[in-house]
C-alpha cells in the first residue's frame, strides 16, 4: 500500500466511532492512523496525508498492560508528529478495536495473540489438491475462530482445477460450517476470483488466514493485479505449495477495500467461548434448544434431542465429537484465563502495598 497524496481515511475504514474516540480521549494534536506493517516495534503508518514509519510512545510502552495492547495491522492508533524524518510519527494508543482475529498464544500460558483488528471478513482459505487438502475439522475450528471475531467468515478452497471432486468437497464444508458462505476458485483459470473481490467493497477489510502453501498470496495478486505478493512453486515431489509470506500487511485492493495478508498457521488454539462455538455449531445448538434439560451434558441424559439427532444420522458421530472437544479446549482456556487474570491482580496489589510501605517508611524517616 503506497499513497503520495491526501486521501480520505473513511477509505480505509476510518468513521464516526474512531473520531468521537480520537478527539476525546487524545485531542486535537493527534493524527489518526492506520498499522500497514509491524516488525520489531517498527511499525507502517498511513495518515490522510502520507505513508511513513512510527514507533510508540515511552509512555505508551510503559503503561500497556501485556503485548495484546500492542499495536498490530488493520489498528488504528493515535499518532503525534516529531521531527525525525525517518520516523516521523509517535503513537501515543490505540484506538478500541471491533472485528479481533485472535488465537491462543502457543504454551501453557492463557495468553491472547493477535492477528488483525478491524476486519470486516475472515476469508479462510484451503487448497482442494497439493497435500494440504481442506477437513471439515480444520473448517470447524477456522471458522470457529472468526466467528469469535464479530467478523463475517467465508470459506475460500482454491485450486478448484485440481480437485477430484469438487461438488463433494464444497458439499463436505458446507455441512461443516453452517452459515458460512462456501466459494470454490481457481486462481491459475481465475474461476471464482470475482466472486471473492464483491464480497468486500470499498472502506472494508478482509484478512486472509489458513494453511502455509494454500495460495493466499497468489490470490492476492490476482486480486490486485500485479505480483505484489511473493509466491512459491508448488514442490514436485509432494504437490505441496511453499511458504512465502512472513509478516502480516494490509494491503489495498483496486476497488478500495482492504485485505490483510498473514503467515500461515502451523496451528490454531481457540481464543473462544461458548457462545462462538454456538455459532460454528449452530445445527448442534439448535437442536440442543429441544433438549429436556436446559444444563443437558448429552452424554446419555433421558430427553436428550441431541442423542436422538445422533441416532437418527442427523448429525455425524464425527461432527459431534469435534464439537465436544472443542467445548473442552473452550472450557479450559476459560479456566486458564480466569487462574492468569487472578493471578495478575494478586501481584498487581502486592505490588501496592510494597510501594504504600514503603511510602510510610520514607515519611517516618524523614520525620
Amino acid at each position: 500500500m503506497s499513497y503520495e497524496s491526501k486521501i480520505d481515511l473513511s477509505a480505509l475504514g476510518f468513521d464516526e466511532r474512531f473520531e468521537v474516540e480520537l478527539a476525546e480521549r487524545y485531542g486535537p494534536d493527534c493524527l489518526a492512523a492506520r498499522v500497514i506493517r509491524a516488525s520489531r516495534g517498527l511499525y507502517r503508518l498511513r495518515t490522510a496525508a502520507t505513508e511513513a514509519n512510527g514507533r510508540l510512545t515511552g509512555a505508551f510502552s510503559h503503561h500497556r498492560s501485556g503485548p495484546e495492547d500492542l499495536p498490530v495491522v488493520g489498528d488504528w492508533v493515535a499518532v503525534q508528529t516529531v521531527k525525525d524524518p525517518k520516523v516521523p510519527f509517535r503513537i501515543e494508543g490505540v484506538l478500541s478495536r471491533r472485528g479481533v482475529i485472535s488465537r491462543k498464544q502457543a504454551g501453557d500460558e492463557a495468553v491472547e495473540q493477535i492477528l488483525a483488528a478491524n476486519v470486516d471478513f475472515g476469508f479462510i482459505v484451503f487448497s482442494l489438491e497439493g497435500g494440504r487438502k481442506c477437513s471439515p475439522r480444520a473448517a470447524e475450528r477456522y471458522a470457529t475462530m472468526v466467528w469469535g471475531s464479530g467478523a463475517t467468515p467465508v470459506i475460500l478452497l482454491n485450486k478448484a482445477d485440481l480437485a477430484a471432486d469438487l461438488e463433494g468437497s464444497v458439499a463436505e464444508i458446507e455441512a461443516a460450517a453452517p452459515g458460512v458462505e462456501v466459494l470454490p476458485l481457481s486462481c491459475v483459470t481465475g474461476h471464482g476470483v470475482d466472486e471473492v473481490g464483491a464480497r468486500i467493497q470499498k472502506g472494508r477489510t478482509a484478512v486472509l488466514l489458513g494453511p502455509s502453501g494454500v495460495g493466499k498470496s497468489t490470490l492476492i495478486n490476482v486480486l490486485i493485479g500485479e505480483e505484489r505478493q511473493a509466491t512459491g512453486e508448488i514442490r514436485s515431489r509432494d504437490m505441496k505449495g511453499r511458504h512465502t509470506t512472513s509478516h502480516r500487511e494490509l494491503i489495498a485492493l483496486p476497488n478500495g477495500a482492504m485485505i490483510i495478508d498473514t503467515p500461515g498457521l502451523r496451528e490454531l488454539q481457540l481464543w473462544a467461548d461458548e457462545a462462538d462455538l454456538d455459532d460454528s455449531f449452530s445445527d448442534i445448538a439448535a437442536i440442543a434448544g429441544d433438549c429436556r434439560f436446559r444444563d443437558c451434558t448429552h452424554s446419555g441424559e433421558p430427553g436428550c434431542a441431541v442423542g436422538a439427532a445422533l441416532a437418527a444420522g442427523a448429525i455425524t458421530q464425527e461432527r459431534f465429537a469435534s464439537y465436544l472437544d472443542l467445548k473442552k479446549e473452550v472450557a479450559f482456556l476459560e479456566r486458564k484465563t480466569s487462574d492468569r487474570l487472578q493471578r495478575e491482580n494478586r501481584d498487581k496489589w502486592k505490588k501496592i502495598n510494597r510501594q504504600m510501605r514503603n511510602f510510610t517508611k520514607e515519611r517516618r524517616a524523614r520525620g
